[in-house]
């Protein structure tokens, strides 16, 4: 990782998860953290809900696109693919 300072490489002096305690080539000390990323599959999944949400909600098509703030042809779209009819 870069001295977010004057971009010199660093290194590791201490580390206390989650923190990590960095110092540049320079000389320059700075506090790093970890946090947790989303894999592929979990924004896929929270996308795929999102839009199962969009497509079974109550309304016109253009009311739906406006209060989900998207475009009707993607309302459409997710009610032809989440919609099942009975």
């Amino acid at each position: 990782m870069k001295c977010p300072t004057c971009n010199a490489w660093s290194r590791v002096v201490t580390t206390r998860m989650p923190r990590r305690v960095r110092e540049c080539g320079n000389l320059h000390r700075f506090t790093t953290e970890e946090v947790l990323v989303h894999t592929h599959d979990d924004r896929k999944k929270e996308q795929e809900d999102k839009q199962r949400e969009v497509a079974m909600a109550e309304g016109t098509i253009q009311d739906v696109a406006n209060h989900y703030n998207v475009d009707t042809k993607s309302v459409r779209a997710w009610r032809k693919k989440y919609r099942t009819t009975e």
